[in-house]
């Protein structure tokens, strides 16, 4: 059984991933932290596509979720559709339009970003078990944009 993060702040990280090609304009949102003794193990992008012309790759990631369990207990997960979820930690991630996590298996886990936009270099490697939480940069609102769009991201490794 895995679990959402909650805005229970209670874990202290050990050190704080960033994606080198983050912006630094907007604001930042709560950290959201794993419940206590779990780490991502997954994630899910909420994206948006302001246009309607199909030939157009003009989708904004607006969020991304984590998905959290206790690696050390549970044996079962439930593989939901659209999520990408592995029985293996994330430890590193990069950020394009989309983000892409590799994990202590060394698979790596992509979000659906097309070709559109360019991945920067990887975040240094998580120090403790793994990922725990994660805050995200967002710019409001602009002219006739009525979605918030995601621009930075930290995501916070646990031991």
């Amino acid at each position: 059984d895995y679990r959402l993060l909650d805005n229970c702040q209670t874990r202290i990280p050990r050190s704080v991933l960033t994606v080198p090609n983050g912006v630094s304009w907007g604001t930042w949102d709560e950290i959201k932290m794993c419940p206590s003794e779990t780490y991502a193990i997954g994630f899910i992008l909420k994206v948006y596509r302001p246009s309607s012309n199909a030939g157009d790759d003009n989708r904004v990631l607006t969020g991304i979720r984590l998905y959290c369990t206790n690696v050390f207990k549970d044996s079962y997960l439930d593989y939901r559709q659209s999520v990408h979820i592995f029985y293996i930690l994330l430890l590193l991630v990069i950020l394009r339009i989309f983000s892409r996590f590799n994990c202590s298996r060394e698979q790596v886990l992509e979000g659906d970003g097309r070709s559109r936009g360019e991945w920067s270099g990887w975040s240094q490697k998580c120090e403790g078990i793994g990922i725990c939480g994660i805050s995200t940069l967002r710019e409001g609102p602009q002219g006739n944009r009525n979605y918030s769009v995601l621009k930075n991201v930290r995501m916070y490794c646990c031991s």
